[in-house]
């Protein structure tokens, strides 16, 4: 398979050996490195990927004909700085290609967005729409019809039932399952193992079986 181009990876921690691996396999792209703030990784590899220093060098690295790039941070705590980063790479003129791992099935009739991660075992299902930069976690489920917002995260072994339609920004726990036809809203915490059987209003957290609201 012919590759692609050159990617920089904008992270190095746990996230990052997770792309690493899906890029690798795929074998599409050629890995330039991974950026990270923290200067002590400087120079330090990680799956034998070299950690090139922070970000202040994307720009000479897009110079340099680098022209894709990844957000290899995890959104578990906060989406909106995978949002960030995106937003501040894309405007250096990076490109952000849907990454999807070889084991990865999307069905016909599926919308992605710029940037999306698709990890081993992730199912999506016909009629889905996926925002840009999201995470679709190994194992997890988008049944038909749903709708998924910008920056969302879907953690390892999550089910998104037929219909169900999420904000941007949130979310979804590890094997935590969203019912038919539910709504949730921006900016929402869904806890692991939870249980949704109504609607979640944005800004909010909710957690255990069925899923209610939490402070």
């Amino acid at each position: 398979m012919k590759k692609k181009g050159k990617i920089v990876l904008i992270g190095a921690g746990g996230h990052a050996k997770v792309l690493i691996n899906l890029i690798l396999t795929a074998g599409i792209y050629q890995i330039a490195g991974c950026t990270d703030k923290d200067l002590q990784k400087k120079f330090n590899t990680i799956l034998g990927v070299r950690i090139i220093g922070d970000d202040s060098l994307l720009g000479r690295l897009f110079s340099d004909g680098v022209e894709y790039a990844a957000i290899a941070v995890g959104g578990i705590g906060d989406n909106h700085l995978r949002e960030k980063l995106y937003e501040r790479t894309k405007k250096l003129g990076f490109k952000f290609p849907v990454l999807k791992h070889p084991l990865s099935i999307v069905s016909m009739n599926v919308s992605l967005g710029e940037g999306i991660q698709l990890l081993p075992g992730s199912i999506i299902h016909p009629a889905s729409q996926i925002g840009f930069n999201t995470v679709v976690n190994t194992n997890a489920l988008i049944e038909h019809d749903c709708i998924v917002g910008d920056h969302c995260s879907l953690a390892p072994g999550c089910a998104l039932m037929g219909g169900v339609k999420i904000g941007k920004y949130t979310h979804v726990g590890a094997e935590a399952v969203i019912n038919e036809g539910i709504t949730v809203g921006d900016d929402v915490m869904i806890g692991a193992g939870a249980v949704v059987i109504r609607d979640v209003p944005s800004r909010s957290k909710v957690v255990g079986v069925p899923a209610r609201p939490i402070n």
